[in-house]
């Protein structure tokens, strides 16, 4: 099991580390989109950390409602 930064699986199955902060588009396709942001990670006291994490993700499929899901604000998951 790969654990700290947000590592990455293709569908072809090759594994990536991705460390970049910003809004990045994890999938295109014909009629589903999906974009995540990698934001900077906190340690359990709550400081910021050299690692970046997953802090949300939007999805959207042709002819549906967008979807949206975020970390809340302190990024413990509650």
């Amino acid at each position: 099991m790969l654990i700290g930064d947000p590592h990455i699986s293709t569908n072809d199955g090759l594994t990536y580390t991705f460390n970049g902060l910003g809004h990045y588009w994890y999938m295109k396709h014909d009629n589903f989109n999906m974009q995540t942001r990698f934001v900077q990670g906190r340690n359990t006291n709550g400081e910021l950390i050299q690692a970046t994490v997953i802090g949300g993700f939007a999805a959207k499929q042709t002819g549906r409602k967008c979807i949206q899901v975020e970390l809340n604000s302190d990024r413990s998951g509650k």
